[in-house]
């Protein structure tokens, strides 16, 4: 009896682990649903257009900017902070609140975070 009481045990365990784990992958998968992207579309690449939310565009999903951190490019932010999200013409939220860094070798601003913790930052090269 005590056995079957270990083994059935043990079985629960191994059930209510691979529940989980099925959970959390799922999780994160409908989250990176939930992301849209928008590319920046400012006149310049000056600290208050590149923190300004106006100056950004809902872009078609493709591939990511360069990386390097020399000017903005695009971002992908959560649903959450974005107006009118199932729209063709959805808009940032002034609460995403992007902070801009200036990269002195080309005096440009870049994307250095926003107040969207999961959001994917993609610069570009200058």
């Amino acid at each position: 009896m005590k056995k079957s009481g270990m083994a059935g045990m043990a079985a629960l365990l191994i059930g209510l682990v691979l529940a989980f784990a099925s959970t959390a992958f799922k999780s994160a998968d409908s989250a990176k649903l939930d992301m849209l992207i928008f590319e920046y579309a400012g006149p310049n690449y000056s600290e208050a257009n590149v923190e300004d939310e106006s100056k950004w565009q809902l872009a078609p999903e493709g591939e990511a900017c360069s990386q390097d951190d020399e000017k903005a490019c695009r971002i992908a932010v959560d649903q959450s902070f974005v107006n009118n999200p199932s729209s063709p013409t959805a808009t940032l939220k002034s609460s995403l609140n992007i902070q801009a860094q200036l990269n002195s070798a080309t005096s440009t601003h870049f994307v250095e975070s926003t107040a969207d913790e999961q959001a994917v930052i993609s610069n570009t090269e200058y």
